[in-house]
């Protein structure tokens, strides 16, 4: 007898191998993911201006790195001695306001570069809900901790989703002609919306993503709520808080990804590196000892053979530590 639903997500004709370039953006299922595949050794970059919950926000920032719009000084606000940017995550903020601007812009002009180059978009989207400043008018990304009368809280039509969504396909095709994009909606559930308006931010999202899939080749969906919801279906796979996915849930979704997005000869290096870093993460005993020494030669061994199949998320930095402790043994 069957006691779930498994969902097996549909192959798409294209694979994510080592050599591509990656950007994940949107919410903090996107950080998870680009964790995972930072650590995995794929070359990614993750969330330009920190996490962002909401297609807006994201459409926003696509939109200044596109055309490497900096931020101004009449941009940046304080609060709570901390000078931050509407648009940015709490991440960006800082107790200067010069370094604030400057860590803002550099990111501008990073992922400018970056984009422009990478085959890969991974877009995750959060929630439909959005906060509009009243005083200024303005949707805001992030509220950063200001008092909740300050906000206007609305939810965004599925034209509205659909119509943000045309211009993020828009930005990244015109900065990347070539790339494919990868929609997600986060299987993160804001209950602090209510129950109910979770439920309906969710499908408004996944409506407007099922529209416009439809109209580009260059575009897929990947089911990552569906797979926690439909798949797990359990609390057990949740945080204490029954909100966010746990580990082991986190580890059944990237596991569904990878058997979706890469082929075979790619699980097997996948293999490699996860036995890489498990060693990397191994605390000897007794370094001075001769097997601690032949353990550390053959971890070293290992990782130039798999240098010489990764990129510039490679194992350089961990070679010449090693080096140096093998020096000292």
């Amino acid at each position: 007898m069957q006691f779930r639903t498994e969902i097996t997500p549909k192959k798409p004709p294209f694979f994510i191998h080592h050599k591509h370039k990656i950007v994940s953006i949107g919410s903090c299922f996107a950080q998870e993911i680009g964790a995972r595949m930072s650590n995995a050794k794929f070359n990614i970059q993750t969330n330009p201006f920190g996490i962002l919950f909401h297609p807006l926000a994201i459409e926003n920032a696509l939109g200044r790195i596109h055309s490497r719009i900096h931020y101004i000084t009449n941009e940046i606000f304080e609060y709570n001695n901390l000078f931050f940017s509407w648009d940015h995550h709490s991440s960006f903020s800082n107790p200067s306001k010069v370094e604030c601007i400057n860590q803002i812009n550099q990111s501008i002009e990073f992922y400018n570069d970056f984009c422009r180059n990478a085959d890969y978009f991974i877009v995750t989207l959060g929630t439909a809900w959005v906060y509009k400043i009243k005083s200024m008018d303005l949707i805001v990304a992030n509220c950063h901790k200001l008092p909740q009368r300050e906000f206007e809280k609305k939810i965004l039509s599925t034209q509205e989703i659909y119509q943000s969504l045309q211009t993020i396909m828009q930005l990244i095709l015109d900065m990347a002609p070539t790339a494919k994009i990868i929609f997600t909606v986060s299987p993160v559930r804001h209950i602090k919306d209510g129950l109910m308006e979770n439920h309906v931010s969710k499908g408004r999202l996944i409506n407007a993503v099922y529209e416009i899939e439809k109209q580009y080749n260059e575009l897929f969906y990947f089911p990552a709520y569906e797979l926690m919801m439909d798949d797990l279906r359990d609390y057990r796979f949740y945080k204490n808080d029954y909100l966010h996915p746990n580990e082991l849930a986190i580890d059944y979704i990237w596991d569904k990804f990878t058997q979706t997005w890469m082929q075979p000869h790619t699980h097997d290096l996948l293999n490699d590196i996860k036995k890489v870093n498990q060693a990397l993460g191994h605390r000897a005993f007794n370094e001075q000892s001769i097997q601690h020494q032949s353990f550390l030669y053959n971890t070293i061994k290992e990782m130039k053979r798999l240098n010489e199949k990764l990129t510039e998320n490679n194992y350089k930095k961990e070679i010449e530590l090693l080096e140096q402790k093998l020096g000292k043994c």
